[in-house]
């Protein structure tokens, strides 16, 4: 938020992006009727959807996530990694580490 970089979690296993509340702007808060279950099945309560700016290295995009107050740092899931074309490398523990992530209000 603010044009300053943030560490993000990449969440292949989350069908969907996850926000931290405290990253959101208020105002860009949507309903929606998704929903959010934890790998246990519990539902995790969730204030809407929103969509921000991003930036990734030199690329500027943007992400479209759930906004929950129960996680601290952004969830990246499945639906950003494929919609951008993110090649993760595991035999060489190559990702977007390397890059600088930044929400951008």
């Amino acid at each position: 938020m603010n044009d300053e970089s943030c560490d993000c979690l990449l969440d292949t296993g989350s069908d969907i992006c996850l926000l931290p509340e405290s990253m959101v702007d208020p105002h860009s808060i949507r309903q929606t009727t998704r929903t959010l279950k934890a790998a246990n099945g519990t539902s995790i309560t969730t204030l809407g959807e929103t969509t921000m700016k991003l930036r990734v290295g030199n690329v500027s995009t943007e992400i479209t996530g759930l906004v929950s107050r129960h996680v601290v740092e952004p969830m990246i899931g499945i639906d950003w990694l494929t919609a951008n074309a993110v090649i993760w490398d595991f035999k060489k523990s190559t990702n977007l580490d390397w890059w600088s992530i930044v929400l951008i209000a």
